[in-house]
């Protein structure tokens, strides 16, 4: 080899050295493009122009959706579409003119509400979204709805105001949605999946209100106790879609729900993963590995993961999804799963071309496209606390 093709070694060498140094791995670099590419994939075929998020299959809009896209424009630095979005959902959902609270109706189609009822995890990713815009675009608002942090506070103040309850051993709860005060059930509903304790803790940073720490400790309650056994049945490490609640603080199946492992609760190690991203919680990286423990054994199993389990971890129906690995991921690559990179190639395999931009399985999966992301947003870094970190306006 001569001089120059030395030191042409030698620079190619510094440059890959460096590239390690700032953990920026081919896959990562990829994973980047892919979360900007699917942005604007998601962007031309589910957000609308006026920035409704569109259910295509049903044609209509919930609640959870224009927070799903909230979040992700704001993690995107996109205000232009956050704006957009945060507009026709205060126009369209909010629930102030009518119901006089800052809560969002769960349903919207052809022109007008259906159910005004809220979902309380809507309500959660809502508030966060506003609380990480009035870290990026402070004081940036647009024309005609309130300021970015007023709102989020406003939103925080109904979902405890509205959407809690405490029983008798005093610990909180979050509801799914408004419970009656005047009602004394002897069991209360709740869904697991709709907590998350990096959201309560952002919260309480945001608020200095300690009733968002609480509901973070109820979170590991809840699913720690759900993890072994539910109404007698010993668990294998799942949780339920849903399951009740009584006085008592005991956790009971609730009749007319899904009592097995689904599409509601496929959200947990996602959500469960952010606090140990965000805050280095012990209890998230302790729940994540006993999740992560049937995960493996499915691999180990069947080379794959299925979508939809009964509790006691058979499955409902053989099929896969990037929706669901991309929650698991959470799971698998916070536990060092050697299955993880198995998991990831899964989720890149479901990503197909969409004009300029890319989108996951199917153009009518609206669900699937809100959620399979994630692992990449993960691998880019995009998924970030924006309050803790204290990010400005960038524009």
């Amino acid at each position: 080899m001569n001089l120059r093709g030395i030191s042409f070694l030698v620079v190619w060498v510094i440059i890959l050295g460096c590239g390690s140094c700032n953990h920026k791995s081919t896959q990562t670099r990829d994973s980047q493009v892919i979360v900007e590419k699917t942005w604007t994939g998601f962007k031309q075929i589910f957000i609308e122009s006026n920035g409704r998020v569109k259910r295509v299959k049903k044609s209509d809009t919930v609640s959870e959706g224009q927070a799903y896209a909230m979040l992700r424009a704001v993690w995107m630095n996109d205000k232009a579409y956050f704006d957009k979005c945060y507009r026709w959902t205060e126009e369209n959902l909010s629930r102030v003119r009518d119901k006089g609270d800052n809560l969002l109706a769960w349903v919207w189609k052809d022109g007008t509400v259906v159910d005004w009822m809220p979902a309380s995890d809507a309500d959660v990713d809502y508030a966060l979204s506003l609380i990480f815009a009035d870290m990026r675009w402070s004081g940036l608002n647009p024309v005609g709805v309130e300021d970015y942090g007023l709102k989020a506070k406003a939103v925080l103040s109904d979902i405890l105001e509205k959407e809690t309850f405490v029983t008798s051993g005093g610990r909180i709860y979050l509801a799914p949605w408004i419970l009656d005060k005047e009602e004394k059930p002897e069991v209360f509903p709740l869904n697991p999946s709709y907590y998350s304790p990096a959201h309560f803790r952002v919260f309480y940073d945001y608020t200095a209100d300690d009733r968002w720490l609480e509901l973070a400790d109820t979170s590991y309650y809840i699913l720690n106790s759900l993890l072994t056994e539910l109404d007698e049945q010993k668990g294998v490490g799942l949780v339920p879609d849903w399951c009740g609640v009584d006085r008592l603080d005991r956790f009971h199946v609730l009749p007319g729900k899904n009592s097995g492992f689904g599409y509601e609760a496929l959200r947990v190690p996602f959500r469960i993963g952010l606090d140990f991203m965000w805050f280095d919680r012990i209890e998230a990286k302790e729940f994540l590995g006993g999740f992560n423990c049937f995960l493996e054994n499915q691999m180990k199993i069947n080379g794959q993961i299925y979508c939809e389990y009964d509790y006691n971890g058979q499955p409902i129906k053989i099929y896969e999804s990037p929706a669901f690995y991309s929650c698991y991921y959470f799971a698998m690559k916070l536990s060092d799963s050697d299955y993880a990179d198995t998991v990831f190639e899964k989720i890149q395999r479901s990503v197909l071309n969409s004009d300029n931009g890319l989108y996951y399985q199917s153009k009518d999966e609206y669900y699937s496209n809100c959620l399979s992301w994630l692992a990449d947003g993960y691998e880019s870094r995009c998924i970030k606390n924006l309050f803790r970190q204290g990010v400005k306006n960038d524009n």
